[in-house]
């Protein structure tokens, strides 16, 4: 809710303060049209090489054009540069109320911690947007929350709401008394816009003090402050939250949407709060979760077959089980069962929820059940859940590996008695889920790991060499730590080496994790043997000058975990930072872009059509790439991999895994702007790593903001996201 001040005449400061704010912009106006535009296209070419000269930047900084400012102090702020930030500091007080606030949230990105003092003082300047900047601003720096926690408990309901989205980044640095106190004046608040953000930090600091005063948010009207009153109930845990939760959810009284969004969160909350239950509570939890699965709305359905697993991770079978469902408690035979009855559901993602259900509440007895599925199962998702399943519970996890991954170490494609091959062998989706199996699967010898990044390192080689090829060598890359040899060290240099630009990364990491974990093992007794040694070394010290910074740091602190690399011979952190080359811009990409009013997209699907606007203003060249893939047809008849309930929607990946993307990344272009609901961004693995993967919010999430480009909204049939399920297709085109 907005906060107003009452109508007062205007003083002279303030009669002052106008004339110098339009002669700014007069000023702005006037200046020369065709060398604004030569400024802006080089600080546009600095951001995206993130690069620029120190000169010319500080020059940009100080221009009188303050177009040129808002982009320089911007682009100092996304490239990271430190040695800008004295200047970047005197923006705070430039004549243009748009550069100032730019300025505290390149400062804030900047995450420089001799930037917290002037953003303190900032916080508690006379303009309010100002204020409200920097405190933004201070949930990216690290800081003890000094000037936060003021504004917290303060009575502007618009500046407390942004303080405590802030100090839910800073919880481990606030000293925690001083927090718990905030957070109990916090909860007496009356305005539900901050109720539900103080319960949100509340999460994060779980204090059983603090119990009794959250309990009656289990009651609340606002289906935002009952939804994180759940959550936070459930991290405190205990007897009380668990009642609570378990009181209210029958007869919320809520209806449409904010109902839909209560029950999912019930569902998440019981069965977290379930795992510690005592064995009377069981059967009422049980029968809660069971009415919930039953939910005319799939993603209530869909959370509560997750919460049935949940409920019963901690609660292992015995062995007999498998074979004798007698000997389950009840409540858990009426869980399988309901688990059971939703493998046949219309929807892919209650499928998929229920093959897990079931197979953790039954374990090895399920697979009789699930077996039979997969020849007629359509969803790959849900093939991927039954095949995950499969893999990590039968004996045999080599046939699994064999069936679902394949290759010439393993003989040819895996045919059954008819000579067919298996519909899902070497799908991407599934083959991921089979290797994730096999390596759960405590029956997995270490060597079938490394045949598996054997085979897909053969593959890498050759000239169709796929994209699931090197998702799986970098999966698999991931779990060969306990394969401690020469060989699993020389595989995972090779595998460095031989990966295309697109997987470059992440196979580079993916190799240093390992050799790491081979190397530095305190009980391992392998030893390098001195070529091998001499081998890890060098593609150690090549690390230090790769132009990716995930991949020098990485490779420092292998070096350094290893000893394998000299102390003389390891860069500092700062150092590698610091020698970073000007990125390259990949030819596959459209030009450089300015700001520019981009084209609306309209998404098809068969649930119905929604509508992306694009914002060209905050996200250019995200938006510049967006468009050029649409055009393309890059998006025809990809999938929506990703589904979370409640929270987003996620699409747009080639190899509808997660994994994949259009061949090159793009530079993040982090704003101010917040993640409401129907929000787009882009998803990424780290700071410019994104590519085509974009993902929609589906209720309000303050903590990605100022981490993942916003690049535009849904504006029209975002209530169509609301039922979108894992792997559904989706076409994109560009509006007239």
């Amino acid at each position: 809710m907005a906060h107003h001040q009452p109508c007062r005449p205007l003083g002279a400061a303030l009669l002052t303060s106008l004339l110098l704010a339009g002669l700014a912009l007069q000023l702005a106006a006037c200046a020369d049209p065709q060398a604004r535009q030569g400024n802006l296209a080089a600080i546009a070419r600095w951001e995206d090489r993130r690069l620029a000269p120190h000169d010319s930047l500080a020059s940009m900084l100080a221009d009188p054009d303050a177009h040129v400012r808002l982009a320089a102090v911007r682009a100092a702020g996304l490239i990271g540069r430190n040695d800008a930030l004295p200047s970047m500091l005197d923006l705070l007080e430039d004549s243009s109320p748009t550069v100032r606030r730019q300025a505290c949230l390149a400062l804030g990105l900047l995450a420089d911690t001799l930037a917290v003092p002037a953003l303190s003082a900032v916080a508690v300047d006379p303009r309010p947007g100002l204020r409200l900047a920097a405190l933004r601003a201070l949930a990216h720096v690290p800081n003890r929350g000094e000037a936060l926690l003021v504004a917290a408990t303060g009575q502007d309901p618009d500046e407390a709401a942004a303080a405590w989205n802030s100090l839910r980044n800073q919880t481990d640095r606030v000293p925690r008394p001083e927090l718990l106190d905030a957070v109990r004046a916090g909860l007496t608040h009356g305005t539900p816009d901050v109720q539900w953000r103080v319960l949100r930090c509340l999460e994060r600091v779980p204090d059983s003090t603090l119990t009794a005063m959250t309990v009656p948010f289990a009651r609340a009207k606002d289906d935002q402050v009952r939804v994180h009153a759940y959550r936070a109930l459930a991290r405190l845990g205990g007897g009380a939250a668990r009642a609570a939760v378990l009181g209210t959810v029958e007869d919320h009284g809520f209806r449409g949407r904010g109902g839909v969004r209560v029950e999912i969160a019930a569902c998440r909350a019981l069965g977290t709060l379930g795992g510690d239950a005592p064995e009377e509570q069981l059967p009422a939890l049980a029968a809660r979760l069971i009415a919930l699965a039953g939910s005319a709305a799939p993603h209530v359905a869909t959370t509560a077959l997750d919460a049935m697993a949940a409920l019963v991770a901690d609660r292992p079978l015995p062995p007999e089980a498998a074979v004798r469902e007698s000997l389950l408690p009840v409540w858990r035979i009426r869980l399988a069962r309901s688990a059971r009855d939703h493998l046949a559901h219309d929807e892919a993602g209650v499928r998929a929820a229920a093959t897990g259900a079931y197979a953790a509440l039954r374990g090895d007895g399920a697979l009789d059940d699930l077996e039979p599925r997969l020849a007629a199962e359509t969803s790959a998702p849900v093939a991927a859940a039954l095949v995950r399943e499969l893999a990590t519970r039968t004996d045999d996890p080599h046939a699994v590996a064999e069936r679902f991954l394949g290759g010439s170490l393993f003989g040819s494609a895996p045919a059954d008695t008819a000579g067919t091959v298996d519909p899902w062998f070497r799908h991407g989706l599934v083959a991921a889920a089979a290797l994730e199996g096999v390596v759960t699967n405590p029956a997995t010898d270490g060597h079938v790991l490394w045949m598996i990044l054997h085979e897909n390192v053969t593959r890498m080689r050759m000239p169709g060499a796929s994209d699931q090829d090197h998702m799986l060598a970098a999966m698999a890359l991931d779990h060969l730590g306990e394969h401690a040899d020469d060989a699993t060290a020389l595989l995972a240099m090779d595998a460095a080496k031989r990966s295309r630009p697109a997987w470059r990364s992440d196979l580079a990491l993916g190799a240093l994790s390992c050799l790491q974990e081979i190397c530095a093992a305190p009980d391992s007794v392998w030893a390098p043997a001195a070529d091998v040694r001499q081998r890890i070394q060098d593609h150690l010290t090549t690390a230090f000058d790769d132009p990716d910074v995930r991949i020098r740091l990485a490779a420092r602190e292998c070096a350094e975990a290893t000893g394998v690399v000299p102390a003389r011979l390891i860069p500092t952190a700062a150092s590698l930072e610091a020698t970073l080359p000007a990125v390259a811009r990949s030819s596959q990409q459209p030009p450089v872009a300015l700001p520019f009013v981009a084209p609306r997209v309209r998404c098809t699907t068969a649930r119905g059509e929604f509508v992306l606007t694009l914002d060209g203003k905050a996200a250019p060249n995200t938006c510049a790439m967006f468009v050029d893939l649409v055009k393309k047809g890059f998006y025809d008849d990809l999938v929506f991999h990703r589904v979370v309930p409640d929270f987003v929607v996620q699409g747009g990946d080639p190899t509808g895994t997660g994994w994949g993307g259009p061949g090159y990344t793009i530079r993040s272009e982090w704003s101010g702007l917040p993640y409401r609901r129907g929000m787009v961004g882009i998803a990424h693995s780290g700071k410019d790593t994104g590519g085509c993967q974009f993902f929609v919010t589906l209720s309000e999430q303050p903590h990605l903001a100022g981490r993942y480009t916003i690049f535009g909204e849904v504006t029209d049939g975002l209530e169509i996201l609301d039922h979108m399920q894992p792997g559904d297709a989706f076409r994109l085109a560009l509006e007239p």
